[in-house]
């Protein structure tokens, strides 16, 4: 029910259970918290996202997976990488050993 809270506050989207696939678990290590989220994808094709939040996002865009912009948050580009491109249900980032 949260993912699809965030997709209405966040993307302006409403979707339901049965659009969401399960990627990964991650566990994100920021000093001095450590973050849990589970990490869902959509398709994408037929929805138009709007930036509800604009103070905290400066834009949204569709990209390839081979071709991230380089200024993607650096957590979150090591879940694409490892949750999604390489399909690891688990992930863990922020440690000093994770980036690898």
């Amino acid at each position: 029910m949260a993912v699809i809270r965030e997709a209405k506050e966040e993307l302006g989207i409403k979707i339901a259970t049965k659009d969401l696939q399960f990627v990964c678990v991650a566990v994100r290590h920021k000093e001095p918290e450590e973050h849990l989220a589970f990490e869902f994808k959509i398709d994408g094709s037929n929805l138009v996202v709007i930036n509800t939040e604009p103070e905290k996002c400066s834009e949204l865009v569709w990209v390839s997976l081979k071709a991230l912009p380089s200024d993607i948050v650096a957590d979150f580009q090591q879940i694409i990488q490892k949750g999604l491109i390489e399909s690891k249900n688990y992930v863990e980032v922020g440690w000093p050993d994770s980036a690898k």
